[in-house]
């Protein structure tokens, strides 16, 4: 699980604040107690989806990108008893940098982010069939600079996600997809063998017949030509 987030620019009545740490269960980010907005529940939300390997913090969040600059965000996991630490620069964040304790990162120890979520997708036990890690979480992550905050589809991934595909996201997380992409690939192979067979009649490769007696013709010219 999430054990702790930090960094460097976080900050509390303008005082450098310590790392953010997570319990076990449920997790609630407040605000202040003055109730003032805008105090960055919605930018730390977005963090979390960077910490899981997200883009949008830095390609969607861009007030915080122009005004806070460069910087790098620091977290840690903990699977099985053992704490797994790392952080992930916004102007680097192809790469996820393995850290120790202190988040140090450590000699020749930057991954790929792709690298980083399929150690994250083993952790979770979420390695199943046609699941990534990105399409179990990120449908979840419902922040308004991500834009996927409409209350009509729980379960869109993006704006652009067809209907299909949530259905699809949702039987995936469940390991129920495997019949489903079996008989889709059957579906796959069908199509493009009619494909290539409907090609290869217009292009005269192979004659195509519309009619019985064309079909006994063909027959004919085969017998002579044995």
């Amino acid at each position: 699980m999430l054990k702790q987030i930090s960094c460097d620019q976080f900050t509390v009545d303008g005082h450098p604040r310590g790392p953010i740490y997570f319990d076990k269960g449920l997790n609630v980010i407040l605000g202040g107690h003055s109730g003032t907005n805008s105090i960055g529940k919605s930018t730390f939300l977005m963090i979390i989806d960077f910490v899981f390997g997200g883009t949008d913090y830095v390609k969607k969040d861009l007030d915080v990108q122009k005004n806070v600059g460069p910087h790098t965000i620091k977290f840690a996991f903990e699977f099985n008893d053992k704490n797994y630490y790392f952080s992930r620069s916004t102007e680097d964040f192809q790469y996820i940098y393995i850290c120790n304790e202190k988040f140090i990162p450590k000699d020749n120890k930057k991954i790929t982010v792709e690298e980083y979520l399929d150690f994250l997708s083993k952790q979770y036990n979420l390695d199943l069939p046609g699941l990534t890690f990105r399409g179990a979480v990120g449908r979840f992550m419902r922040v308004y600079n991500r834009q996927t905050t409409n209350e009509k589809r729980p379960l869109q991934n993006s704006n652009q996600e067809p209907a299909k595909q949530q259905v699809y996201g949702l039987l995936k997380l469940f390991d129920k997809y495997s019949p489903i992409e079996n008989r889709e690939e059957a579906t796959k192979k069908a199509e493009e063998a009619y494909t290539t067979f409907k090609n290869a009649g217009t292009y005269r490769y192979v004659p195509i017949v519309d009619t019985k007696r064309q079909f006994n013709e063909n027959l004919n010219k085969i017998e002579q030509l044995r």
